[in-house]
């Protein structure tokens, strides 16, 4: 056993550490949960699909893509050019082989040749599978 400077035995194991670690964890996952909460910009306001099928589970690889009511694209609350959104594409598909989900998360004001916009740079950079996100509501 350790000694301590006045000659006393230590007894136990100093937990301090171990509960320093664990509140640092709890921050973190306090503040992750957070932020995916508030992942959609205040001015999205989904169209409503009662009859939709409901998705249970999200894909990791998915990337989420916001076109509000003025044809504005956004990820993670990021204005972005066309040209931007583009090479983010073009390069998550290189990282994902291919294999990269694109939910769209259009606002249900929004004309459609600014969502089909979005679907054609998705398309055209190798990306196949496509959702578009809407509210479950009742009948």
């Amino acid at each position: 056993m350790a000694r301590r400077g006045s000659g006393e035995a230590m007894r136990g194991i100093n937990m301090t550490p171990l509960i320093d670690i664990i509140f640092q964890l709890m921050i973190f996952f306090i503040f992750t949960v957070k932020a995916e909460e508030n992942m959609m910009s205040e001015n999205i306001v989904l169209a409503l699909a009662p009859h939709g099928k409901t998705i249970e589970k999200k894909d990791p690889l998915e990337i989420r893509v916001e076109v509000d009511s003025e044809g504005k694209i956004r990820i993670n609350r990021s204005l972005l050019s066309t040209n931007v959104f583009s090479s983010i594409i073009a390069k998550a598909v290189t990282e994902c082989k291919g294999d990269l989900p694109v939910v769209i998360m259009a606002d249900g004001k929004v004309q459609h040749k600014f969502v089909r916009k979005v679907m054609d740079i998705c398309s055209s950079k190798g990306v196949w599978k496509l959702k578009l996100m809407a509210l479950k509501g009742t009948d």
